[in-house]
């Protein structure tokens, strides 16, 4: 019978810098498929990065992308799922949105349009005097960005700059009769994502076991989002998962990023029946 994991990518395999803490990650993922396990990545960002990163580490089991809006069968031409009424909704506002966004441009505030993680990662990591506007444009099915700025260790959701930001998102939203789309922001974090009120990366576990004519299949991740609420799925942690995430796990481990996800398929190849 097959054996089902998925996986988390941003601060689970590697850190959110894409470094990779641990190298022997190749060897523990290849080993394992070599023993018949199918290994798959479940995240909220895009099909592109998402390929890219399963032919990086070589994983041989399907890409689930923007919080289960698409399920891919390892390539992008075997979809068995992929929510069109959001994938439309989402293009019809894009070019709208990106008009908001540049009206926030003046002399003190910058807005830049990136369409690679990498580039996104680097003008992230500056934090200047001036705020600036990183729309990370590469979604279907939703949109992110970020509002860098020093906070001088404040929680940015608490910043006037900020709060205006993410209110005129909302007030768009709302005028083009998108209320189902949520604008979330997180705690201690300028990181702002678009999504629809009902994208979970749970949301297609049934169909995928169906796929796979599995019984259960094992998540690993480091945050709530990445509990997928199934009573088929064993969740597990990294060493650095959030506290949200950490009482929905059968196992966490001490280590963190690279060398927890290497733990974790050690536990999962221990204790599966």
């Amino acid at each position: 019978m097959p054996k089902l994991i998925l996986t988390d990518v941003d601060r689970t395999i590697a850190m959110e810098t894409g470094k990779i803490t641990d190298s022997s990650i190749f060897n523990a993922i290849q080993t394992m498929q070599e023993k018949g396990w199918i290994i798959g990545v479940n995240s909220d960002t895009s099909f592109n990065r998402l390929n890219y990163i399963k032919q990086k580490f070589g994983f041989n089991g399907p890409i689930i992308c923007e919080r289960g809006n698409a399920v891919y069968l390892g390539r992008r031409d075997l979809a068995l799922y992929e929510n069109y009424p959001v994938a439309n909704q989402i293009a019809k506002i894009r070019l709208a949105l990106i008009h908001l966004i540049q009206k926030f441009a003046d002399d003190d505030i910058t807005v830049t349009i990136v369409r690679k993680k990498e580039d996104f990662d680097t003008l992230n990591e500056v934090r200047t005097a001036a705020p600036q506007i990183i729309m990370f444009d590469i979604r279907e099915y939703g949109f992110a960005f970020t509002l860098a700025f020093d906070y001088q260790g404040a929680d940015p959701r608490i910043h006037p700059l900020f709060k205006k930001f993410v209110q005129a998102i909302n007030s768009f939203l709302k005028r083009n009769d998108c209320e189902n789309l949520i604008v979330e922001t997180y705690d201690y974090a300028d990181f702002i994502q678009i999504f629809d009120h009902k994208s979970l990366k749970g949301s297609v576990i049934p169909e995928l076991l169906q796929y796979y004519q599995c019984q259960k299949t094992y998540m690993i991740g480091d945050s709530g989002f990445d509990n997928l609420r199934h009573p088929q799925v064993i969740q597990l942690g990294v060493g650095n998962a959030f506290p949200d995430y950490r009482p929905a796990c059968q196992f966490i481990s001490e280590k963190e990023f690279s060398q927890g996800f290497i733990d974790c398929l050690n536990w999962i190849e221990t204790n599966h029946k």
